[in-house]
């Protein structure tokens, strides 16, 4: 009986302490501080977990399950994985907000972060901006601006107004798409003529 429980213990064990293979931050919200995290176990099944800064999950795909001690636990399809809530948590505090999968890179990108230090970032990771002809470039405006004068030819759009936001583009390997949000005027830093900061950030 003592070594049926023991071997349900390290079981639950194996199951709930994956390495953080099994887990990758996907996405960001400025302001409430939420985070996208995404499980995955070791046949494909995928689903997502949002939790806000206290840890506690917003919104998830999930199977959620509670244990006898009463300590919430979500788990892929078929409970092929699963993670309890604190360790999801536990990895969004040391692994900060990712772009990729190489933990090198993951706290890197900042809110506030000067947007010519992020775009170098986001190639050395292997992303290449989702370019546009300069035939769709605008006659006047931010996005002018910034395409020329900066070559970053991967901006999508600048509002002009409010905020004064951009968007920008990159496509990965696996044809996933970083949205990268910028805020702020344009200011002249060191031979940027047009440097943005990173607003918010995301993966679609």
């Amino acid at each position: 009986m003592i070594l049926k429980k023991i071997l349900i213990l390290v079981l639950l064990f194996t199951i709930t302490h994956l390495s953080a293979k099994d887990m990758r931050i996907i996405g960001y919200k400025k302001g409430k501080s939420v985070q996208k995290v995404e499980l995955k176990d070791k046949r494909g099944g995928k689903c997502r977990v949002r939790m806000n800064r206290s840890g506690d999950v917003i919104r998830t795909n999930c199977v959620g399950l509670t244990n006898s001690r009463g300590i919430r636990i979500v788990c892929t399809y078929k409970k092929r994985m699963c993670k309890t809530e604190n360790e999801i948590f536990d990895f969004i505090q040391n692994h900060g907000v990712s772009t990729s999968h190489h933990r090198k890179k993951r706290t890197s990108l900042r809110q506030g972060m000067p947007y010519s230090q992020a775009r170098e970032i986001i190639l050395d990771d292997g992303w290449q901006g989702k370019n546009q002809r300069w035939q769709d470039i605008p006659d006047w405006g931010e996005v002018k601006e910034v395409y020329y004068d900066n070559g970053w030819r991967e901006v999508q759009d600048c509002s002009g107004v409010g905020m004064a936001y951009c968007r920008f583009e990159f496509r990965n390997i696996k044809n996933q798409t970083l949205v990268v949000i910028t805020e702020g005027e344009c200011q002249r830093v060191g031979r940027v003529k047009c440097e943005k900061f990173i607003s918010s950030w995301s993966i679609e």
